[in-house]
């Protein structure tokens, strides 16, 4: 993806207003894509019981997940991150509010940077000609052969230290059929997710 911005001469840009590129895959989902600014620090600061937010373009809208300091996150594509973030708010209408003003002073909404129809597909099809930025990554000749299973199932190693199967599929004796089962617990949707009830 970085690459595809970089080409499309959208990097540049993105970083100037703060859209680096940190990290890849579970970065931000994890936590591990920074501090937050000093200012958003200092206005938590000052006000013990304002609650922190973030736009985000991932998959964990939960309490405290991208960072200790914000508990409520709220998922949108990357463009509404980027305007959300350009107007330093989540309390307007992203559609029709005002998101700052330019150099000039004029108001800015996101229709006025809202690519027009056709421009991203218009990179998308550029970027097929382009060289594969992955190409040429495992070319090594001790990565190719390297032993692999092959097959339509996985090898468990029940002497890996790292990998093991999970006993709930093959080892368990089937038990007796189970007819009066009971609901333990019924939660909101909006206030459970899976990483809080796994183990």
């Amino acid at each position: 993806m970085t690459d595809l911005l970089a080409r499309a001469d959208l990097l540049p840009s993105l970083e100037e207003i703060g859209f680096a590129t940190l990290g890849y895959g579970c970065t931000s989902c994890v936590g591990n894509s920074g501090e937050l600014t000093t200012a958003a620090e200092d206005l938590l600061a000052r006000h013990p019981g304002m609650t922190g937010a973030a736009v985000l373009s991932g998959n964990r809208n939960f309490a405290n997940r991208i960072h200790v300091k914000v508990s409520a996150n709220y998922l949108a594509s990357p463009p509404l991150v980027v305007a959300a973030a350009l107007a330093g708010s989540v309390a307007l209408d992203l559609s029709s509010d005002v998101l700052g003003v330019d150099m000039q002073g004029r108001e800015v909404r996101l229709a006025d940077i809202w690519p027009a129809p056709g421009d991203a597909e218009a990179i998308l099809a550029a970027s097929k000609d382009w060289p594969d930025p992955a190409a040429g990554l495992f070319v090594d000749r001790r990565w190719s052969e390297l032993p692999a299973h092959r097959g339509q199932r996985f090898a468990w190693d029940e002497s890996s230290l790292t990998i093991r199967g999970p006993p709930l599929s093959t080892r368990l004796p089937p038990g007796p059929s189970c007819h009066y089962a009971m609901l333990l617990c019924c939660c909101g949707w909006e206030t459970v997710s899976r990483p809080i009830t796994s183990p």
